[in-house]
């Protein structure tokens, strides 16, 4: 996300942010955990993903806004033998933490 400022130079946002996803489809059973940690990491995010009882995928995740908007990216892919029916994302404010690590939380 980059937007003009008043000098005419771009501007790149540097305010981290918090979003929850949920994730449903084919997602449980098939390494899509992994695969949102793998992601999260390369993208320089911070936070978790689990999965849900309702066999949906929960991500918690803070960070650059685009690097957010690319982890969602690849979450409507998802890894080799998922299906990803519906992503979801729920805005939580500015990031509480300027910065940490992605981990799976095990399951419920």
């Amino acid at each position: 996300m980059m937007s003009e400022i008043s000098s005419g130079r771009p501007h790149f946002p540097t305010t981290a942010v918090s979003e929850s996803i949920t994730v449903s489809g084919h997602v449980h059973g098939v390494g899509y955990r992994a695969f949102v940690l793998s992601h999260a990491l390369r993208l320089g995010l911070w936070g978790s993903v689990r999965n849900q009882e309702d066999k949906t995928v929960l991500v918690l995740v803070s960070g650059l806004p685009d690097a957010i908007d690319q982890l969602v990216l690849e979450l409507q892919k998802g890894p080799f033998g998922s299906r990803v029916d519906c992503v979801l994302r729920t805005s939580l404010g500015i990031a509480s933490e300027t910065a940490g690590t992605f981990v799976i939380d095990r399951d419920i």
